[in-house]
């Protein structure tokens, strides 16, 4: 009986060595590249931006004729040729 009490005891210890021995892990695993969030549109906005004037603009909508005045105007002091030149009058 005393050989058995010694055998287990001598596999307890064993047992318990064996429990607390770091176990063996595999390689790990190579980390993923950061990847920055990439930078969202900028949204226009919901009128355009213009350098026009609209004072002058609503009035030459009011007016119509007075753009086809100054294009009429703008004919009868340019001079073209048959050759294509052109000059001023």
């Amino acid at each position: 009986m005393e050989k058995v009490k010694l055998k287990l005891l001598e596999l307890k210890d064993v047992l318990e060595k064996a429990i607390t021995m770091p176990s063996i892990k595999g390689p790990k695993l190579p980390k993923l590249p950061a990847i920055g969030t990439p930078e969202t549109p900028k949204q226009p906005g919901l009128t355009p931006s213009s350098q026009k004037n609209p004072v002058k603009v609503a009035q030459q909508i009011e007016d119509p004729s007075t753009k086809s005045q100054a294009l009429d105007m703008a004919k009868e002091k340019l001079k073209l040729s048959k050759s294509g030149q052109w000059s001023l009058v």
